[in-house]
């Protein structure tokens, strides 16, 4: 299916159904995890184009949490592979550490207070 999908559509959108359908067992339900792995696994997903809001809302739909959809828009805004290049590139091992960490924790407890607020 995803040589079919990528010789149709693009194998950029191939990716991101797959993506998709992972998301869908991993980043569902209630509690603390899908915000967890939502953050982790959008840490390295290069989101600052035009797919990463209908990419979220596709996952939304598909029964993603809400807080989970929220800390993997912040964490793969902040900390894409492109963005950590050129933060490595400009900084000091220790204070790229801290850009990680904090970039994390950002997007963990955004993801965590939008999920108490919304339900």
């Amino acid at each position: 299916m995803f040589l079919l999908t990528s010789g149709v559509l693009g194998v950029e959108f191939a990716v991101a159904k797959t993506l998709a359908a992972i998301g869908i067992g991993v980043l569902g339900g209630g509690g603390i995890a899908p915000v967890f792995t939502a953050a982790f696994v959008g840490v390295p997903a290069y989101l600052n184009g035009y797919a990463a809001l209908p990419l979220v809302g596709g996952l939304m739909g598909q029964g993603m949490a809400p807080g989970a959809g929220l800390a993997f828009l912040v964490a793969g805004g902040v900390t894409s592979i492109p963005a950590a290049v050129a933060v490595f590139a400009l900084v000091k091992r220790p204070v790229f550490l801290l850009y990680l960490v904090l970039a994390l924790g950002g997007a963990i407890g955004s993801g965590l207070l939008y999920q108490l607020w919304v339900g």
